[in-house]
């Protein structure tokens, strides 16, 4: 998978589902759909310091810092 940095990479949990891990230990559960997992971590590698929030088990929301730096985050769930 190509990527700027590769920070952000997918492993598979012990119960099934995909888990977006980043290189600082922090991980995420992803869902089922291993694409729609992969294709998150390619924006994510892509983007300069994107902020991600773990919503409810295989919820992923993302600040993608397209806002001023006084400004509060907007998330966008993207999984």
């Amino acid at each position: 998978m190509p990527s700027h940095n590769n920070f952000f990479y997918i492993d598979l949990s012990d119960e099934g589902h995909w888990l977006i891990k980043s290189k600082d230990g922090k991980r995420y559960t992803a869902g089922f759909d291993k694409e729609k997992a992969e294709k998150l971590i390619t924006k994510l590698n892509e983007a300069h310091r994107p902020n991600v929030h773990q919503g409810e088990v295989n919820e992923i929301f993302v600040c993608w810092n397209n806002h001023e730096r006084s400004q509060d985050c907007d998330y966008v769930q993207e999984i």
